[in-house]
């Protein structure tokens, strides 16, 4: 499914050149979307990630994308709205460089009972019903 499929007929060239920046700079872009008014349904928005990616031969020719809606979209096909668009651009070298700090985590205190479980009827239940302990003995 081609990715303007997915935008009114109206912002379609609002993506293209937002396309556009992504494949030529080191960006991350966000696009905030809202549907299109409809009497039907109130509208829903929507995020949309794009990163770009870099191919075995070196060239930047794919973005990976991730589209998230919060609300009900309903069975009918919907289009959105670009309502606002970010694009952040970072310096790859200075991203790992960053990211090749390690963190300091701090250990807990001895006395803090971090799992909590009470034995009911003969078994352990937790906080988490639906989280059980299954074994297998071989």
């Amino acid at each position: 499914m081609p990715l303007a499929s997915f935008f009114s007929l109206s912002d379609r060239s609002k993506l293209g050149s937002v396309l556009e920046d992504v494949f030529q700079l080191p960006s991350v872009c966000k696009i905030y979307q809202e549907t299109e008014i409809c009497r039907r349904k109130p509208p829903v928005k929507a995020r949309m990630l794009l990163l770009r990616l870099r191919s075995d031969l070196g060239d930047v020719s794919r973005i990976l994308g991730c589209f998230v809606a919060q609300g009900d979209l309903g069975s009918y096909p919907q289009r959105f709205k670009i309502s606002k668009t970010k694009i952040r651009e970072f310096d790859p070298k200075s991203e790992l460089e960053t990211a090749a700090q390690p963190n300091v985590i701090t250990p807990l205190p001895q006395d803090v009972n971090t799992f909590s479980t009470t034995v009911q009827n003969g078994t352990l239940s937790s906080r988490a019903p639906y989280l059980r302990l299954i074994k297998i003995s071989t």
